[in-house]
Parts: C-alpha cells; sequence; structure tokens
C-alpha cells in the first residue's frame, strides 16, 4: 500500500471537477469544447472523481481496504442542504433519513454511537441510570434539551429505558453540523490510535 500525497490528490480532484463543468482545469475558464461536452467523457470524468474522492477519504492510501472513519468521510455532505423534517425520531432513524437523501442505500455515514459520542463530548446527553436494573442510559442535559432532544421512557416497570428523539430544530443543528461532528469523530479515533515506529 502506498500512501499519495494528498496536496497533489486535492488538486487533482479540483481539476477534474472543473472538467466535468466545462471549464478548464488550470484556469477554470468556460470552455466551449467538443471532447469536453462528450457524455462519454463526462461520465470517465465522473468515474474517475470518484476514484479520487475515494483515495482521498481513505487518507490517501492507495490499495487495502477503507476504514470506517474513511468511509464516513467521504459521505457527500452536501446533500443534507436538501433535508427536510418530517417528524421527531431518534438519532439511527434521522442519519438513516440523512444516508437516504444519497440515492444510494449503501453509503457510509457516521454511527448513532459516535454521534452520542460527540453530543456527550459537547455537553448535550449524559449517562444516567433511570431504572432499579442499574442500566445507565443516555438522557439529554439542559443544553440537549434546549436543542431540542426530547425523551421518551418506553419499557414495562423495573426495565423502563429513556428514548432520545430528535425535534425539528435538533435534527436541523445535525445536518447542519454532520460534517464537522464526522471529522471530529475521526481526529479523535486518529488520536486513540499507537504511533507504529
Amino acid at each position: 500500500m502506498k500512501q499519495f500525497d494528498l496536496e497533489k490528490l486535492e488538486k487533482a480532484i479540483i481539476y477534474v471537477e472543473r472538467m466535468v463543468d466545462g471549464r478548464a482545469p488550470y484556469s477554470n475558464q468556460p470552455v466551449e469544447n467538443e471532447v469536453l461536452n462528450n457524455p462519454n467523457v463526462i461520465r470517465s470524468m465522473y468515474f474517475i472523481k470518484d476514484v479520487l474522492q475515494a483515495v482521498r477519504a481513505n487518507g490517501g492510501i492507495v490499495g487495502g481496504k477503507q476504514s470506517k472513519s474513511g468511509a464516513a468521510a467521504s459521505f457527500p455532505f452536501e446533500v443534507l442542504e436538501q433535508f427536510i423534517y418530517q417528524s421527531n425520531k431518534p438519532i439511527s432513524y434521522v442519519l438513516k433519513q440523512f444516508a437516504e437523501l444519497t440515492g444510494d442505500p449503501d453509503t457510509s455515514i457516521i454511527s448513532a454511537t459516535n454521534v452520542n459520542k460527540w453530543l456527550a463530548a459537547n455537553g448535550y446527553i449524559t449517562k444516567a441510570v433511570v431504572n432499579d436494573s442499574g442500566k445507565e442510559s443516555w438522557i439529554p442535559t439542559e443544553k440537549g434539551t434546549a436543542l431540542g432532544l426530547i425523551t421518551e421512557t418506553r419499557g414495562e416497570p423495573g426495565r423502563e429505558y429513556v428514548r432520545i428523539e430528535y425535534n425539528k430544530n435538533a435534527q436541523e443543528f445535525l445536518a447542519r453540523n454532520l460534517r464537522g461532528i464526522t471529522e471530529d469523530w475521526i481526529k479523535s479515533k486518529n488520536a486513540e490510535k499507537p504511533l507504529i515506529k
């Protein structure tokens, strides 16, 4: 496996995006060119762009399997601009709705567990015992309640658990901040890895 220079990779992606849009790669000026307007060339450029973005998402590593964090980082966050609130939902359903915006059911996205870790680290939720079993559940803090995290107690007496649902404000907050949440998670994950000498 080989690591590719990320600056060169970023520049290559920009050049391909410009050509896909019918612009000159270096000057970014519109170009009337029958080659760049050819549908087969455009499809090929999209393919090249997807390959380059996959390498970027894998930290510039060519070959080998893409890590989970690399796959989540390659999520097309721009689709979240199309997000429309439907109803209050738990985090896993919100993330599923985000992934559905891509049109590809296999799109990788950060897990609900990792979003919860981010929310906890930033003071929106905390762990607390909610029944006699001594089992902890996530519950919103005051900050989380203000954001729009709503609790609902479920289960039979003695085995209750708290389910957190996200209202419109909380879901829109996630849509606006999912890229940053994912990047923070990747940084924390990379910080946990021991250095190999």
